[in-house]
């Protein structure tokens, strides 16, 4: 199978944006494997969500495995894999999740901890897709993490814990109702989480940094 990096000119765009920055729906023009493309104003923030992608995937958390690749010329762009069997979650969707997928929540919140993420749920609850067919979780989109808002604004990214306590304080947010209904319904879901923080290898996630 080819990396993103080697699809370059055989990928056509066949359908538009889907958020708030350029790209859109590409598909390889010689297989049809469909991807989406972001093209980031700062191409260091889309190199911020490969590595946050890659970070998620070391802790079992599911994702749409962003890499860094050149498409329409734009070296930097991000792209992700297209996968027609997600579909987006409603709010009243986290009230009746089943304990595989309630531990991911929990392993979903202390990777938004660690990497800043204050958008891991998204505004809308959209930022988490569930597999039709096996009801998985994924994370779809990670471009608010480490220094970078969602937005693209910056914020500061030091070695506090903050988010610990304001991913969850926040009534009116949607990652506050996610968390404290989950956590409430299931507190093992947040020793879970934990416990694939703990499991983390290090070496691999500095060699993560480093490529």
């Amino acid at each position: 199978m080819k990396t993103f990096k080697q699809l370059k000119e055989e990928l056509e765009q066949i359908g538009h944006r889907l958020g708030s920055n350029p790209g859109g729906v590409y598909a390889d023009s010689k297989t049809g494997e469909k991807h989406y493309v972001k093209h980031y104003k700062n191409p260091d923030q889309g190199k911020v969500e490969a590595l946050t992608g890659k970070i998620m995937n070391h802790m079992g958390i599911k994702t749409l495995d962003p890499e860094i690749g050149n498409v329409d010329g734009n070296k930097h762009a991000l792209v992700t894999k297209w996968n027609d069997k997600l579909e987006g979650m409603k709010p009243s969707d986290f009230h009746h999740l089943d304990t595989n997928q309630q531990n991911t929540i929990g392993k979903m919140y202390h990777a938004a901890i660690l990497t800043k993420n204050w958008d891991i749920v998204g505004l809308e609850h959209d930022n988490i897709s569930r597999h039709k067919d096996t009801g998985e979780l994924h994370s779809v989109d990670a471009g608010g993490a480490f220094h970078f808002r969602a937005q693209g604004g910056p914020k500061e990214y030091g070695p506090d814990i903050a988010e610990k306590q304001s991913l969850r304080n926040n009534p009116g947010n949607a990652s506050s109702q996610v968390f404290n209904h989950v956590f409430h319904q299931n507190p093992d879901a947040e020793k879970h989480g934990l416990e694939a923080v703990r499991n983390m290898d290090m070496d691999h996630v500095h060699s993560l940094f480093k490529n």
